[in-house]
């Protein structure tokens, strides 16, 4: 009656009914070695869907038992490589294989530790993709001032003058920091502007990598990271404000992170068993 109600390519998990021993393939499911607090795999999966194999081959065999398993009313079983759920699909009617892949042709989806830190890399990546459009933008404003500096410098004091004879500015705050930055020489406009586009760049590379889960990436942006917490802490001290203790936590976050959870330059690689 259950089977009656669902409907073709239902995608929800189901318990086999008849679930016999598994045969063959048990390197492709997960191991669990303890209870965890969050299961990742199951974040993936909804997600990104489950990861089953062999919607599409025209025959079922015992030996194909652990992954993929007869149903009723033309069914099938297939166990998601990656949360272990066993979903219900239909027998196609126009299989593309006879049979279910080989174990080395399936590719194992990332589950576990591993999908959490594909997760963790893809935040930080989004997190240099702000900075890549602050920098950009940045430099982009740089690069117009230094092209019409004097324009603009004139139409400020105009206007600096105007608020100032009203009795509602002061020369003090933002207009005082205005003033300053139209003190700049061209040449350091624009050199400000391309160290600016070349650091939204470097960002951007950082964010690709990360993105993708590269190696590289990760000790690009721990050394990137690590190198500005001097300054971050500089600054802090100088001048404190909410965003400046918000960017030094989060990059003090990122760099502890990168440098105990993904093992960099080899820390805690070389762990001792436990003696037993």
């Amino acid at each position: 009656m259950e089977r009656e109600e669902r409907r073709a390519g239902d995608d929800r998990a189901v318990t086999p009914r008849a679930a016999g021993p598994d045969h063959g393939a048990h390197h492709l499911l997960p191991h669990r070695r303890h209870r965890e607090r969050v299961r990742w795999d199951l974040v993936g999966c909804a997600l990104g869907g489950h990861v089953v194999v062999g919607t599409d081959v025209a025959t079922v065999t015992p030996a194909d038992a652990a992954l993929v398993r007869p149903a009723d009313d033309g069914h099938r079983l297939h166990r998601c490589l990656r949360c272990e759920a066993w979903t219900l699909h239909p027998v196609p009617a126009h299989p593309t294989r006879e049979r279910c892949p080989a174990e080395d042709e399936v590719e194992v989806p990332l589950r576990g530790r591993a999908l959490r830190d594909r997760y963790v890399l893809k935040l930080i990546a989004l997190e240099r993709v702000l900075h890549v459009v602050f920098f950009a933008v940045v430099g982009v404003v740089l690069l117009f001032v230094a092209r019409h500096r004097d324009v603009l410098d004139e139409d400020f004091r105009h206007i600096v003058s105007d608020l100032q004879s009203g009795g509602s500015v002061e020369g003090t705050g933002i207009v005082a920091e205005v003033g300053k930055f139209f003190s700049f020489s061209y040449s350091s406009l624009y050199l400000l502007a391309v160290v600016s586009l070349t650091y939204a760049a470097f960002e951007a590379v950082e964010a690709v990598g990360l993105w993708l889960g590269r190696r590289w990436a990760e000790y690009l942006t721990f050394v990137a990271t690590a190198t500005l917490l001097p300054l971050e802490v500089f600054g802090l001290l100088d001048r404190p404000s909410p965003l400046k203790l918000l960017t030094l936590a989060v990059n003090l976050a990122i760099v502890v992170y990168l440098l105990v959870s993904k093992r960099l330059f080899g820390l805690g690689r070389h762990r001792s068993a436990p003696a037993g």
